[in-house]
């Protein structure tokens, strides 16, 4: 697996663009009753963010998906639907997943391998992370593979650090401290 700075550095090279499309299918977006169940949640929040994704693939280097929207949808179908998205996504633009997780120990790493793991969790080629708890809730999710990871204290929108980072070649475990 190619580095997720390889990946945006080369999509953005072949695109000639630094545009990051957050994927946040809001509630009140998806035009539904108050009373939708989940299965119509969850199938409004995947066309919903399909339809971004169709229309603005030639022009993406990254997409940033926020698990707490998929989340809301419900206990059932809200992380396959999560999985779906990041599906429907093309395999030449990076993914970086919006979680800002911040947990300790084995709890970091449970959430570490539902947002890495290829096949029974959301394949994240990245995630955003809240360092508030140490280093342990930041560990589980550098280790062991290619990946990024970013830090904030704030809100970061992540089109302004991409651009700060795209010239940057580098093979390794990336980790960034935004403050």
């Amino acid at each position: 697996m190619a580095s997720f700075f390889h990946q945006l550095s080369t999509r953005s090279q072949s695109i000639n663009s630094l545009l990051c499309i957050g994927l946040d299918p809001h509630f009140k977006e998806l035009n539904l009753p108050p009373t939708a169940s989940e299965e119509e949640r969850a199938e409004a929040a995947f066309q919903f963010c399909k339809r971004i994704i169709d229309a603005t693939h030639p022009h993406t280097v990254c997409y940033k998906p926020n698990a707490a929207f998929f989340e809301a949808i419900g206990a059932k179908l809200g992380c396959s639907t999560l999985r779906r998205v990041v599906d429907a996504i093309p395999d030449d633009i990076p993914v970086l997943m919006d979680v800002k997780r911040g947990d300790i120990g084995t709890t970091a790493a449970a959430y570490a391998d539902a947002c890495y793991d290829e096949v029974d969790g959301l394949n994240a080629d990245g995630v955003t992370l809240s360092p508030l708890m140490g280093w342990d809730s930041v560990e589980p999710f550098i280790t062991g593979a290619s990946l990024i990871v970013i830090l904030g204290g704030r809100l970061i929108l992540c089109v302004s650090y991409i651009r700060c980072f795209l010239s940057m070649i580098i093979e390794q475990i990336y980790l960034l401290l935004l403050i």
